[in-house]
């Protein structure tokens, strides 16, 4: 059986240039009618077209705004989608995995894929990219922003938008994207063929992966929370095409792997925020393997993927 996972980020026609990581598909065996195409996409809620404040966590749900982001997003992944299917997939999963897992509108779903969704992601109890399987041939990362200390990305953090935390693994610096690729790739032989979000989000995905990555970028960042941005429809438009594209040249893509044993770091903003990581960590993971070398600093050596994002 062959499966596909998404992930969705989001720019106008005069600013192509700018946005678009597209490029021309090179010829690329036919896909098989006669086999399942499975794709899993996993979408954040800050990478979206249109959207340039923390508002999953920030805006209360009951604001105006709250609902516009969330039917941004929606109608987001909906694009993806739809290029998925364009491109020959038989089936489609959706994991939200914005804050709180509730970032998307079930009234605007489209009904053609299954869609996951609530709390309590990533905990070690239920791990990263729950759902996701060997069965299924590419991952798509829709509405992704960069990882911490990103020059002019927009929305950049790792994790936690609050902590400032910086990751790197075997020495270099990690983001999300990072650890997603590599769960997916170890842990499911499943590779990441497509990445939507700001201008940033989709260099870091193409230095990781390869430049032949599939990307969509529908923002530019100024600072961290101004961005010149494409317009949602327009947005919309880009990202059915890239993934209809990422599905059709999907025998290129290989998953991303790394031999473990594995040395990764954590550096919080401050010892404060670093007393509490250990702390939360400890009481909902006794097992947690995170090493204090400084005051706001964690190292571990990881022989898998359970304590990646540390």
């Amino acid at each position: 059986m062959t499966r596909i996972v998404l992930v969705l980020v989001a720019s106008a026609a005069a600013l192509a240039l700018l946005f678009v990581g597209i490029s021309p598909a090179p010829a690329t065996r036919p896909v098989d009618r006669e086999k399942s195409l499975k794709i899993f996409i996993v979408c954040d809620s800050e990478g979206g077209s249109g959207i340039v404040e923390y508002w999953s966590r920030n805006v209360p749900p009951g604001h105006p705004r709250f609902q516009e982001y969330r039917e941004l997003m929606t109608r987001d992944i909906n694009a993806a989608i739809e290029g998925c299917f364009q491109a020959g997939a038989t089936e489609v999963v959706v994991s939200d995995d914005g804050y709180g897992g509730t970032c998307t509108v079930p009234e605007l779903m489209d009904p053609r894929a299954s869609w996951i969704r609530g709390p309590g992601f990533g905990t070690g109890k239920l791990p990263l990219l729950a759902g996701l399987d060997e069965s299924f041939d590419g991952l798509m990362l829709v509405g992704f922003h960069p990882m911490e200390g990103a020059e002019k990305g927009v929305l950049a953090h790792t994790w936690s938008s609050a902590g400032r935390r910086r990751y790197s693994i075997q020495g270099k610096p990690a983001g999300e994207l990072a650890i997603y690729s590599i769960i997916a790739g170890n842990d499911h032989g499943v590779p990441v063929i497509f990445v939507q979000g700001d201008q940033a989000v989709c260099q870091e995905g193409r230095d990781l992966l390869g430049q032949e990555l599939v990307t969509v970028s529908v923002k530019k960042g100024l600072t961290e929370q101004r961005a010149l941005l494409v317009a949602p429809k327009k947005a919309r438009e880009m990202i059915t095409k890239g993934a209809r594209q990422a599905v059709e040249q999907i025998e290129q893509c290989t998953p991303y792997l790394v031999k473990m044993p594995i040395e990764v770091r954590l550096q919080l903003e401050n010892k404060e925020k670093a007393d509490a990581h250990a702390v939360n960590r400890l009481r909902i993971l006794p097992d947690w393997p995170g090493r204090r070398v400084d005051e706001r600093t964690f190292e571990a050596t990881l022989s898998s993927t359970r304590f990646l994002s540390l």
